[in-house]
């Protein structure tokens, strides 16, 4: 029944800091220049879905803008980066859902590939 009232939705440029607060809660071992850094430049053109419930957000994944060239064209793709639960909302589904309706975006803007580097590969094996 919970699940009724969880939105899967985009931040808006405004609404971006709003993931700080969990970036800085799941990745505690990056420097907080670091961090800095990242809302400042890659925040400025990336893409932040967020999985939330009266207003808190439980879930979040970013999304980066990346190109490459394959056979000689540019490729626009997007590099998945930032991929966090709240530790209380895991193995409720919760990242799937962000991630299907991430594929699933990427997919209809014609993006090829999409790219995630996990810190362990057994997290996404299901």
């Amino acid at each position: 029944m919970t699940d009724l009232i969880r939105t899967v939705r985009y931040l808006t440029q405004q609404e971006k800091i709003r993931s700080r607060a969990l970036y800085e809660e799941m990745f505690w071992e990056d420097e907080a220049a670091f961090v800095d850094a990242y809302y400042k430049y890659k925040g400025a053109f990336n893409r932040v879905l967020v999985l939330e419930e009266q207003g808190e957000l439980l879930s979040m994944l970013h999304l980066n803008p990346y190109r490459f060239w394959m056979q000689g064209a540019l490729v626009e793709s997007s590099y998945i980066v930032a991929v966090a639960t709240r530790p209380a909302y895991r193995h409720q589904g919760c990242m799937r859902r962000l991630l299907e309706k991430a594929l699933e975006d990427l997919y209809g803007e014609g993006q090829p590939f999409a790219f995630l580097m996990p810190a362990k590969e057994a997290i996404y094996t299901p």
